[in-house]
C-alpha cells in the first residue's frame, strides 16, 4: 500500500492532485496507527486474562 500512496503522490500534476495524495497518505498513516493500536491493546488484553485465569487457579 505504501507503494501505491508513493506513486500516488509522486504522479500529483496539480495542486488539487497533491492535496488528494497528501490526505490519501495521512489517512493511511491513521488506519495503521489505529491497526497497531487495536493489536497492542488486544495483546494486552489477552495477556491480562491468562494472569487472571492463572490467579484464580491459584486460589483453589
Amino acid at each position: 500500500m505504501h507503494g501505491w500512496l508513493e506513486q500516488v503522490g509522486q504522479r500529483g500534476d496539480s495542486e488539487q492532485e497533491e492535496r488528494a495524495a497528501e490526505k490519501l497518505m495521512d489517512l493511511a498513516r491513521e488506519a495503521e496507527d489505529a491497526i497497531e493500536t487495536f493489536v497492542i491493546n488486544s495483546e494486552k488484553r489477552r495477556r491480562w486474562g491468562v494472569l487472571h485465569w492463572t490467579c484464580w487457579c491459584c486460589l483453589e
